[in-house]
């Protein structure tokens, strides 16, 4: 078993959090991380995901976000048929970078790691940080 899959099957479960701001989903991932779950699917609730109500240049939400004492790790799931490893990296390390830099800004820890795992090529795939 590949190490995320091994994280995610020791920590058991991925509660999803779905909020209305920011500043309200951040106490809550915090109580999960300090009740040792350090893993969340966190979501915007109806709406708050929608670019109708204002410019949103940027828009995705992250499906794994590891955190543990020192570091935190990004992971993110993609369904693409592609066999390629490159292709996954050609198409999605900016997205990843973005994810990584809103993440720098709200973490107390750095973000060490970028990982896309592919469904087509069950595996992971390391994105290289710059």
């Amino acid at each position: 078993m590949n190490s995320v899959l091994q994280r995610v099957y020791e920590i058991g479960i991925i509660p999803v959090i779905a909020f209305n701001s920011v500043d309200e989903a951040l106490p809550l991932c915090k109580a999960l991380m300090d009740g040792g779950l350090p893993a969340a699917e966190v979501t915007p609730s109806a709406g708050q995901g929608s670019a109708a109500a204002e410019e949103v240049l940027v828009q995705g939400i992250a499906d794994l976000v590891l955190v543990f004492d020192e570091h935190a790790e990004i992971l993110d799931y993609k369904t693409d048929r592609s066999r390629d490893a490159q292709y996954y990296i050609d198409e999605y390390a900016a997205q990843l970078r973005l994810y990584r830099r809103a993440f720098a800004q709200r973490l107390a820890v750095p973000v060490t790691k970028l990982t896309i795992y592919s469904f087509a090529i069950e595996d992971e795939i390391d994105v290289p940080l710059a």
